[in-house]
């Protein structure tokens, strides 16, 4: 389960426009924690594309969770404004 509050003080500390490598492994943890609390049998895999990445249990053939950043109508195809 999630700890909110955990969750709220990692993103204040997150940069603007930054990376969110931490938050984004806390949140795969907790997803796969939970998950796994319910699945018989579980193959968890993670795969990117577009900028945005994505848990499937393969063996269930089910999405688990999807998530990015998104980049905004105002950021050029070379990502400055």
């Amino acid at each position: 389960m999630a700890s909110y509050s955990h969750l709220c003080s990692m993103m204040k500390s997150a940069p603007r426009g930054g990376q969110w490598d931490e938050v984004a492994e806390y949140l795969i943890g907790v997803w796969i924690d939970d998950y796994l609390e319910t699945a018989d049998e579980a193959e968890i895999v993670e795969t990117s594309s577009g900028g945005f990445s994505y848990l499937f249990d393969i063996a269930a053939e089910r999405l688990l969770a999807a998530w990015g950043v998104s980049r905004g109508a105002s950021l050029t195809d070379t990502g400055t404004v």
